[in-house]
């Protein structure tokens, strides 16, 4: 787990009432920013830190990241449907290549 979340996400979502749905959105935040940037990056270097009820979370971006794709402002959506998590992911200000701008 210390590949993929920091510190701080495993120890609020200890504090969830549903602390595997805090993992999954901190994941799914991950693995969107992931398909964004169109290249590998350190998991650990974005960071969710979403409520229960949270339907909007600001993300956590480390300097080096926000550096290297000049990102000034991180948004996750979160929609929890049927034990289904979709968490939808704006960068912005950045320099992304054309490819990954839908």
């Amino acid at each position: 787990m210390p590949f993929v979340f920091t510190k701080r996400e495993l120890d609020h979502c200890s504090t969830l009432a549903d602390p595997a749905a805090g993992l999954c959105r901190s994941f799914c935040c991950k693995e969107a920013v992931f398909k964004a940037l169109g290249i590998p990056y350190r998991f650990t270097d974005c960071e969710l830190l979403s409520g229960d009820g949270d339907n909007e979370c600001d993300i956590g971006i480390s300097p080096d990241l926000r550096r290297q794709f000049a990102i000034r402002r991180a948004r996750a959506l979160i929609r929890n449907s049927d034990g289904e998590v979709v968490v939808a992911v704006y960068l912005f200000g950045g320099s992304l290549p054309m490819e990954n701008i839908a």
